[in-house]
């Protein structure tokens, strides 16, 4: 069976969990990359960031190659809630397939994740081999999921000294085109980069709930994250510097954007911030020259 998942989807730990889980069910070829055919077609993706007008594209390119397109309705994982785009994302897709090319409307398969523990995570996994392969499996047969070693236990207080650490959505962390190539500019330039991927969710939820600097909680889990992470790298173990990349419409990066500024403002001893903005332009200089200057800040220090 050929399956196609957007390829923006696969940072976040449970696709990659999930993956893992239905491969142990069926031999399945996996698809994750578009052809990019779609730019050339007018698409209804709405008022939405970049990031998720790609994944959008991505599904609609991933059809003619795959038997099966797995869209998640991904509603809440880690008992917190995701970005409300990712609630519609099946919707927008079937919207699109109906409109641009319908005899792939049936390839559409989507399932509600609305998880708060590994117990629901597991049901899931059930519903969506029932759903799939048309076959029942037992919770007792399901792996559970690796956990990540408690980086937050490490008796290292710094990194190496040319390290740079990057936080934002993990779709923009690992994708190049999103993130307008930043990895790629900082590794060519000497710099080693940090990300939370390695962090467990739990720890940098629970700085999170420590140092948040709103009187009301920020509940989106991606804010959880990143926050986290942000004291995690200013606290227990500092780089050279700190870039929050994020993404150009993006709600929940315009709330933690004034978060991180007021409190990297607040810093007793001042790691070096910047916040660098991507959308849908396909030129990168202004990313270069910005991260240009900002390097040399950090190598003046």
């Amino acid at each position: 069976m050929r399956i196609g998942i957007p390829q923006e989807l696969m940072p976040l730990p449970f696709m990659a969990w999930l993956k893992e889980q239905l491969s142990r069910h069926k031999e399945i070829e996996w698809h994750h990359k578009p052809t990019h055919k779609s730019k050339k077609i007018m698409l209804s993706e709405g008022d939405a960031c970049h990031p998720f007008k790609s994944m959008v594209r991505t599904s609609i390119d991933l059809l003619p190659e795959i038997d099966t397109l797995l869209i998640p309705r991904l509603v809440k994982l880690d008992s917190h809630l995701m970005c409300p785009n990712f609630r519609a994302l099946p919707d927008i897709v079937r919207l699109n397939i109906n409109n641009i090319c319908p005899e792939f409307a049936g390839k559409l398969n989507d399932i509600t994740v609305d998880s708060s523990t590994s117990d629901e995570d597991n049901r899931v996994l059930i519903r969506l081999v029932k759903q799939l392969f048309a076959q029942n499996i037992s919770a007792k047969n399901i792996v559970k999921k690796k956990q990540i070693p408690a980086s937050l236990a490490s008796k290292e207080t710094t990194f190496p000294q040319k390290t740079i650490a990057l936080l934002g959505h993990p779709y923009l962390l690992e994708n190049n085109h999103l993130n307008m190539g930043i990895t790629r500019q900082l590794s060519s330039l000497g710099y080693q980069i940090t990300t939370p991927k390695d962090i467990p969710f739990k720890n940098l939820d629970a700085l999170a709930r420590k140092g948040d600097y709103y009187a009301k909680t920020n509940y989106w889990r991606s804010s959880r994250e990143i926050l986290g992470a942000f004291h995690y790298y200013t606290n227990i173990r500092k780089p050279a510097g700190i870039i929050y990349l994020i993404a150009f419409n993006c709600g929940v990066d315009a709330l933690m954007r004034i978060e991180l500024v007021s409190l990297h403002a607040k810093l007793p001893q001042t790691i070096p911030f910047m916040v660098l903005v991507g959308d849908e332009h396909t030129e990168q200089e202004h990313t270069a020259t910005r991260l240009e200057a900002y390097l040399d800040i950090i190598d003046g220090i």
